[in-house]
């Protein structure tokens, strides 16, 4: 993978040229879950905030930014979401911002970031229950109609599938799939793992591999809607702990005039 130097300046010149200020810069995608192959693409995931006199302006607020690159050959992903859009998303348990905020991978911090994630701790309700649920389902439904021949797929929907469990239980976002699997011990994993790092769009025959994977699928499926009822975590932020969500929000603005 290229050097956080590189994929910093990446990030920076994308936003800090418009005037926008970084909070944070991480890694998701295959890299964060724990199954990159040498030609992966890197996906690279931020938080800014826009200037404050910019919301006064007759245009709408750019929320979202998207950039596609090479680096040294590496194809780049990057999303950029502004800090309002970005604290929405927590608030209605959106897995995705969650899993972003708490990448290990971490390429650009702030002191903003370090706030962010202290916030973000109470923020992690039953409500992130539907994120991975339905993102699960939808992956289950790709693997199928692939006949679980899709190595990249098939990663993927286990180790959504894991997340999920994972966080309901604990309230903690664990993404790497090798430390997931220390718990479920899933035979599956190790192979598709060994088979991903060799080529990004790997495919297998049908076989005992596939089977495999489906069948530890769908008693995966299954564990989250009894997990849900079993979990202590609150079914939604308190309306305290929401108002503090407010006066974050406040206060960044109030410090990037």
């Amino acid at each position: 993978m290229l050097n956080f130097s590189e994929l910093g300046n990446f990030a920076g010149r994308h936003l800090e040229d418009e005037g926008k200020k970084l909070i944070f810069t991480t890694v998701s995608g295959s890299h964060s879950y724990g199954f990159p192959s040498e030609d992966s693409d890197i996906d690279l995931r931020a938080c800014y905030v826009e200037k404050t006199v910019n919301l006064f302006r007759l245009e709408n607020l750019k929320e979202t930014i998207e950039k596609k690159d090479f680096i040294k050959g590496i194809e780049i992903d990057f999303v950029g979401f502004e800090i309002k859009k970005f604290l929405l998303l927590m608030l209605k348990g959106n897995g995705t911002v969650f899993e972003q905020l708490y990448s290990p991978i971490v390429v650009v911090t702030s002191k903003y970031h370090a706030q962010l994630k202290a916030l973000g701790r109470n923020a992690i309700t039953k409500k992130i229950y539907h994120h991975y649920s339905g993102f699960g389902n939808n992956k289950l439904n790709e693997a199928r109609k692939e006949n679980f021949s899709d190595v990249k797929v098939n990663l993927y929907l286990l180790r959504t599938l894991m997340t999920g469990i994972a966080v309901l239980e604990t309230g903690e976002i664990n993404q790497n799939i090798a430390e997931l699997n220390r718990k479920f011990k899933l035979h599956v994993i190790d192979t598709l793992i060994a088979l991903k790092n060799k080529e990004e769009k790997r495919k297998i025959n049908a076989g005992k591999i596939s089977v495999g994977v489906e069948k530890e699928a769908v008693k995966l499926q299954e564990i989250p809607d009894e997990t849900y009822k079993s979990s202590n975590l609150l079914s939604d932020i308190s309306e305290e702990d929401k108002e503090k969500f407010n006066e974050f929000l406040i206060k960044i603005r109030v410090e990037n005039l």
